[in-house]
């Protein structure tokens, strides 16, 4: 049998191209994996930025007035996030706030030692519910 001139070029060629176009598949796949990552992070970093903001609205509030309770949403930007209702024990208060973008939840919590001039912030976390 006589063998074509080119025909083990044609099919190194095409073994290649097949390899490149695994490879190219593949990174492609990984850069949408990574991207629909990167837009988690950015949307719970949001919520995060709105719950925070909350909660600095919440503790305002406590300070030019001891006797604010809390229990109301606000908007901050295009999201909007929960003051819950604050509780007291003593001069103690914790003020709890929440924001959720996209499915995204985050909660701070913040415990106030001291609402009397100057107001006292004892500790400042984010908490998982």
């Amino acid at each position: 049998m006589k063998q074509q001139p080119g025909i083990i070029a044609l099919i190194t060629v095409l073994i290649t191209g097949a390899i490149v176009l695994v490879i190219g598949l593949g990174m492609a796949g990984r850069s949408m994996l990574g991207s629909n990552t990167s837009l988690d992070e950015e949307l719970s970093h949001q919520a995060l930025v709105a719950a925070t903001s909350c909660m600095e609205q919440a503790l305002l509030a406590l300070a030019n007035n001891a006797s604010y309770a809390g229990n109301e949403q606000k908007t901050i930007g295009a999201n909007t996030c929960t003051i819950a209702t604050i509780t007291s024990s003593g001069d103690a208060r914790t003020v709890k706030t929440s924001s959720t973008v996209s499915g995204h939840t985050k909660r701070i919590q913040v415990t106030v030692s001291n609402v009397n001039p100057p107001l006292e912030v004892s500790s400042w976390q984010e908490v998982s519910t």
